[in-house]
């Protein structure tokens, strides 16, 4: 997964570079999606990848983040067994519906 690597780093600093990165960032997304699991992805990386991507130009450069919450999704399925929760009902409180908020923080 080198390629992991070379999509991490926030700043690319040469235009050849930069273009490099921008057309593997074309072909990734659909082979990072046909991964089973996350057991290959190196985690130290896979956060700046994740993020990174939204410095590039291309219209469809989210697309990997789409090709990673599938890979993160079968993960969490096969190996915990867990399962979505079935949201066809939402629960009210005081006439507001009731959400859960996930905050997040990362640290270098």
């Amino acid at each position: 997964m080198r390629l992991f690597a070379l999509q991490s780093p926030r700043f690319i600093g040469t235009p050849a570079a930069f273009s490099k990165r921008g057309a593997i960032l074309q072909w990734f997304p659909a082979r990072l999606a046909q991964l089973q699991n996350l057991n290959n992805i190196p985690s130290a990386v896979s956060h700046d990848v994740y993020m990174h991507c939204s410095y590039d130009i291309a219209a469809n450069k989210h697309d990997v983040k789409k090709a990673l919450n599938q890979v993160i999704r079968r993960h969490i399925e096969t190996e915990y067994g867990w399962q979505d929760r079935d949201v066809t009902k939402i629960g009210y409180r005081n006439g507001k519906p009731v959400i859960c908020l996930s905050i997040s923080t990362s640290s270098v």
